[in-house]
Protein backbone atom coordinates (compact mmCIF):
# COMPACT_ATOMS: atom_id res chain seq x y z
CA UNK A 1 0.00 0.00 0.00
CA UNK A 2 1.43 3.37 -1.02
CA UNK A 3 1.45 6.36 1.26
CA UNK A 4 -1.27 8.01 -0.83
CA UNK A 5 -3.47 4.90 -0.51
CA UNK A 6 -2.79 4.75 3.24
CA UNK A 7 -3.87 8.39 3.67
CA UNK A 8 -6.98 7.85 1.55
CA UNK A 9 -7.94 4.77 3.59
CA UNK A 10 -7.39 6.65 6.85
CA UNK A 11 -9.54 9.51 5.58
CA UNK A 12 -12.32 7.05 4.79
CA UNK A 13 -12.22 5.80 8.38
CA UNK A 14 -10.07 2.65 8.17
CA UNK A 15 -8.76 2.20 11.74
CA UNK A 16 -5.75 0.14 10.70
CA UNK A 17 -4.67 2.74 8.16
CA UNK A 18 -5.23 5.53 10.68
CA UNK A 19 -3.12 3.73 13.31
CA UNK A 20 -0.33 3.07 10.81
CA UNK A 21 -0.38 6.70 9.70
CA UNK A 22 -0.23 7.87 13.32
CA UNK A 23 2.74 5.55 13.97
CA UNK A 24 4.49 6.99 10.93
CA UNK A 25 3.92 10.62 12.00
CA UNK A 26 4.66 10.23 15.70
CA UNK A 27 8.51 10.38 15.54
CA UNK A 28 8.34 13.56 13.46
CA UNK A 29 5.93 15.21 15.89
CA UNK A 30 8.00 14.16 18.93
CA UNK A 31 11.14 15.55 17.31
CA UNK A 32 9.62 18.93 16.44
CA UNK A 33 7.75 19.44 19.72
CA UNK A 34 10.66 18.15 21.82
CA UNK A 35 13.07 20.60 20.22
CA UNK A 36 10.61 23.49 20.39
CA UNK A 37 9.97 22.95 24.11
CA UNK A 38 13.59 22.01 24.93
CA UNK A 39 12.63 18.70 26.52
CA UNK A 40 10.08 20.25 28.90
CA UNK A 41 7.98 17.67 30.81
CA UNK A 42 4.87 18.83 28.93
CA UNK A 43 6.25 17.63 25.58
CA UNK A 44 4.14 14.47 25.73
CA UNK A 45 0.96 16.48 26.38
CA UNK A 46 1.61 18.72 23.38
CA UNK A 47 2.47 15.70 21.21
CA UNK A 48 -0.75 14.00 22.28
CA UNK A 49 -2.84 17.08 21.50
CA UNK A 50 -1.10 17.40 18.13
CA UNK A 51 -1.76 13.78 17.21
CA UNK A 52 -5.40 14.08 18.26
CA UNK A 53 -5.80 17.06 15.96
CA UNK A 54 -4.04 15.26 13.11
CA UNK A 55 -6.35 12.26 13.39
CA UNK A 56 -9.47 14.36 13.93
CA UNK A 57 -8.74 16.72 11.02
CA UNK A 58 -7.38 14.08 8.62
CA UNK A 59 -10.53 14.17 6.45
CA UNK A 60 -9.82 17.87 5.73
CA UNK A 61 -6.39 17.11 4.21
CA UNK A 62 -6.86 17.84 0.50
CA UNK A 63 -3.40 16.98 -0.83
CA UNK A 64 -2.06 13.69 0.55
CA UNK A 65 1.44 14.51 -0.74
CA UNK A 66 1.58 17.47 1.66
CA UNK A 67 0.91 15.33 4.76
CA UNK A 68 4.32 16.04 6.32
CA UNK A 69 3.99 19.82 5.97
CA UNK A 70 0.40 19.66 7.24
CA UNK A 71 1.42 17.66 10.34
CA UNK A 72 4.31 20.05 10.99
CA UNK A 73 1.97 23.06 10.76
CA UNK A 74 -0.34 21.49 13.32
CA UNK A 75 2.60 20.70 15.63
CA UNK A 76 3.97 24.25 15.42
CA UNK A 77 0.49 25.64 16.10
CA UNK A 78 0.10 23.41 19.17
CA UNK A 79 3.49 24.54 20.51
CA UNK A 80 2.29 28.14 20.13
CA UNK A 81 -0.94 27.36 21.96
CA UNK A 82 1.05 25.70 24.77
CA UNK A 83 3.34 28.73 25.11
CA UNK A 84 0.39 31.14 25.21
CA UNK A 85 -1.26 29.12 27.96
CA UNK A 86 2.01 28.92 29.91
CA UNK A 87 2.49 32.70 29.68
CA UNK A 88 -1.11 33.31 30.78
CA UNK A 89 -0.65 30.97 33.74
CA UNK A 90 2.55 32.78 34.73
CA UNK A 91 0.68 36.11 34.79
CA UNK A 92 -1.84 34.83 37.34
CA UNK A 93 -0.75 35.82 40.83
CA UNK A 94 -0.39 33.01 43.36
CA UNK A 95 -2.89 32.83 46.20
CA UNK A 96 -1.44 34.52 49.29
CA UNK A 97 -3.76 32.87 51.77
CA UNK A 98 -5.56 29.57 51.45
CA UNK A 99 -8.39 28.84 53.86
CA UNK A 100 -8.30 25.62 55.81
CA UNK A 101 -10.53 22.78 54.69
CA UNK A 102 -12.77 23.32 57.73
CA UNK A 103 -13.18 27.06 57.08
CA UNK A 104 -16.66 28.41 57.48
CA UNK A 105 -18.50 30.82 55.18
CA UNK A 106 -17.37 33.93 57.05
CA UNK A 107 -13.67 33.07 56.71
CA UNK A 108 -14.09 32.39 53.01
CA UNK A 109 -15.95 35.68 52.50
CA UNK A 110 -13.28 37.63 54.39
CA UNK A 111 -10.57 36.01 52.30
CA UNK A 112 -12.46 36.92 49.14
CA UNK A 113 -12.84 40.52 50.30
CA UNK A 114 -9.12 40.74 51.06
CA UNK A 115 -8.20 39.34 47.64
CA UNK A 116 -10.44 41.85 45.87
CA UNK A 117 -9.32 44.81 47.98
CA UNK A 118 -12.64 45.30 49.79
CA UNK A 119 -13.01 46.63 53.33
CA UNK A 120 -15.10 45.12 56.11
CA UNK A 121 -17.88 46.86 58.00
CA UNK A 122 -16.71 48.28 61.32
CA UNK A 123 -20.10 48.91 62.92
CA UNK A 124 -23.66 50.07 62.43
CA UNK A 125 -24.80 53.65 62.08
CA UNK A 126 -27.55 54.65 64.55
CA UNK A 127 -28.47 57.88 62.70
CA UNK A 128 -30.20 56.27 59.78
CA UNK A 129 -33.80 56.94 60.72
CA UNK A 130 -34.27 53.72 62.64
CA UNK A 131 -32.77 51.52 59.89
CA UNK A 132 -29.53 49.71 60.41
CA UNK A 133 -26.93 50.42 57.78
CA UNK A 134 -23.17 49.92 57.69
CA UNK A 135 -21.15 52.71 59.25
CA UNK A 136 -18.46 52.17 56.63
CA UNK A 137 -18.78 50.99 53.04
CA UNK A 138 -18.01 47.42 52.14
CA UNK A 139 -17.12 48.46 48.58
CA UNK A 140 -13.65 48.64 47.11
CA UNK A 141 -11.10 50.79 48.89
CA UNK A 142 -10.65 54.28 47.38
CA UNK A 143 -7.55 54.52 45.22
CA UNK A 144 -5.10 57.39 45.04
CA UNK A 145 -4.28 58.79 41.62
Amino acid sequence: MTKRDLIAAAQRGDRGARDELARACLPLVYNVVGRALSGHPDVEDVVQETMLRVIRDLPSLRQPESLRAWVLAIAVHQVGVYRQRAEAAARVSPVAEVPTSGADFEELAILLYKRQGWTRTTGWCSRSGGRRRPARSTGPRPRRL
